[in-house]
């Protein structure tokens, strides 16, 4: 159960055929569309485990849709898992598509798009706050009431989002370019990370499959531009001492705004409970280790 997700299920309706072409409204490479890794879990880019594409609270996804060929009897039903999202009748005459239903190829990505190159340094400043890690309060092990009725704490870094007054967690240099590790210290629950104004590219994933291992998406270049990923959720041991996180590798750059805005969970209950940081934008000659 990994609170708001769409499973992949919706995507796989009998007799409807997809092609994605973006996520979160920023065009595929020609080789993703290719590929297809979202939709495909044995594409070489690999998708999501169990593979297809799962959108988390916030993503978007741009899909074209070809209809079975004939006229449906019965409205028919798209699915997340088991719950009826929506229905679609198909009505009329067969069209005939000589050209077929979906690009033979897809346009190449604009120079600005192209993959970000690995940050280094001494030229590219490190994030100092990185890991990003979303938790709740220490020896919780499940959702819901603890044994004294309280919900839980949902926190990043140790703290609700301003427990200790107004503060930028997170400063950047404008024009810089970041690596951030992204944690997830909190069972069956897939965070959705979103951060406002610039996109990020998803450079690694890792799903813990129990209290040692976890299984890893790494592709090694066509990464894909998001403005949200789920970060998996963590395995913890019944009595909450063990945990293996749920984690995710971004790669973002700043180029061209400084200001202050928030990153968050996009589960509005966790946002609003605490799950939250502000995020600062400063001209790269004032930077330093930090905003303060």
């Amino acid at each position: 159960n990994n609170a708001g997700l769409i499973q992949n299920t919706v995507f796989q309706t009998p007799g409807f055929t997809f092609k994605q072409t973006a996520k979160d409204g920023v065009q595929l490479s020609p080789d993703n569309y290719k590929n297809q890794p979202f939709l495909n879990p044995s594409a070489p880019n690999g998708g999501m485990v169990p593979g297809g594409l799962t959108l988390a609270a916030g993503n978007r996804a741009d899909l074209l849709v070809q209809a079975p060929p004939t006229a449906s009897a019965d409205p028919i039903p798209f699915k997340s898992g088991t719950t009826i999202l929506f229905y679609v009748q198909v009505t009329g005459e067969p069209v005939s598509l000589p050209n077929g239903a979906f690009p033979p190829t897809w346009a190449e990505m604009p120079k600005f798009l192209l993959d970000l190159r690995k940050p280094e340094p001494p030229g590219d400043r490190p994030n100092p706050d990185s890991p990003v890690k979303f938790q709740w309060e220490e020896l919780r092990s499940a959702p819901g009431l603890n044994t004294d009725g309280i919900p839980p704490h949902f926190k990043i870094n140790g703290k609700q989002f301003e427990e200790t007054g107004p503060k930028v967690d997170q400063c950047m240099p404008q024009d810089g370019l970041q690596d951030w590790v992204l944690e997830n210290y909190t069972s069956r629950i897939a965070h959705p990370f979103h951060v406002h104004i610039n996109p990020f590219q998803v450079i690694q994933i890792e799903t813990p499959t129990d209290l040692d291992h976890s299984s890893t998406y790494a592709p090694t270049n066509n990464f894909v531009w998001q403005d949200v990923i789920a970060i998996p959720a963590a395995q913890i041991s019944s009595d909450g001492t063990k945990i293996n996180p749920g984690r995710v590798i971004i790669r973002q750059r700043y180029p061209d705004f400084h200001g202050t805005f928030v990153l968050h969970c996009h589960i509005l209950a966790h946002e609003d409970r605490g799950m939250m940081q502000l995020v600062r934008i400063v001209p790269r000659l004032l930077y330093r280790r930090g905003c303060e």
